[in-house]
């Protein structure tokens, strides 16, 4: 009979890993090493019940990687205005699966594609590479930026809060509105390229007070940085050298995931 290996290693990783810092600060406890070892033992090629069909299963976001790459990612995509839609394309975007006559959707969405016609019609138009580094740097000191990007980023806590997670699950992919497959596995792969070296640590954008708008000054904290600690790769290419197959299953975009796979060398 077909031997499976159940979902435990999700588990292990979750008890071993903590959410901060960078990928070397983190590592796991004695007791995690020894389970991984004896788990290897008893479901590896070299046990006496090996069938050459073991595998295990684990999650992407906050357990195999430290942090969650679509939001690392969309603070890339913000960053550099990796966006392929125009202002009205991505009123639409905002609007799917929402109910704009309750809570203040609408206005949200108002200040959001107000700031980003502003921008538009100064630094677009926008792609899904986003701008190059002096357009970048020359955005980020106009007020407008902060303005769509604060109120943009804290939009999804807002969605998230307000909505069912049927819902909230697959609108935050409507930011890719535009994009071909591998346009965002480039986007995926750039942010965990890139957040991948930054020190964790936590970044509040404001809105500023200076611009009128529906909703006013809103304020958003968020984690910077993602990686995958040095522990979970060892644990993986054991798993690996020793005839266990490892999957993958994540909440994540699956172009994402197979981008950060590759980012952080898990496929290596």
């Amino acid at each position: 009979m077909k031997r499976i290996i159940p979902l435990l290693i999700a588990l292990a990783m979750i008890l071993s890993l903590s959410a901060c810092g960078k990928k070397d600060a983190v590592g796991f406890s004695d007791q995690t090493r020894q389970a991984v070892a004896d788990f290897v033992a008893m479901y590896g090629k070299d046990s006496p019940d090996y069938q050459g069909n073991a595998y295990v299963v684990s999650d992407f976001d906050n357990t195999t990687a430290v942090f969650d790459i679509t939001y690392q990612t969309i603070v890339c995509q913000l960053e550099r205005m990796a966006f392929a839609m125009d202002a009205h394309e991505l009123e639409t975007a905002l609007a799917v699966g929402l109910d704009l006559n309750a809570d203040q959707n609408a206005d949200w969405i108002a200040d959001i594609t107000t700031a980003y016609s502003h921008l538009w019609d100064t630094y677009g138009p926008f792609t899904a590479a986003g701008v190059d580094e002096e357009t970048q740097k020359a955005m980020q000191a106009d007020p407008w930026w902060m303005e769509f990007a604060a109120k943009m980023r804290a939009f999804l806590y807002h969605v998230e809060d307000t909505t069912p997670e049927e819902v909230n699950y697959a609108w935050i992919l409507y930011w890719f509105t535009g994009m071909t497959q591998d346009e965002v596995y480039d986007l995926f792969y750039r942010s965990c390229s890139e957040k991948e070296t930054v020190e964790s640590e936590w970044i509040t954008w404001t809105s500023p007070k200076e611009i009128e708008s529906l909703l006013g000054v809103i304020e958003c904290a968020f984690q910077n940085g993602v990686s995958v600690t040095q522990d979970v790769k060892d644990m993986f290419t054991a798993f690996h050298d020793n005839g266990i197959d490892v999957w993958i299953c994540s909440a994540s975009h699956l172009d994402g995931v197979r981008a950060a796979v590759d980012a952080f060398g898990l496929s290596d």
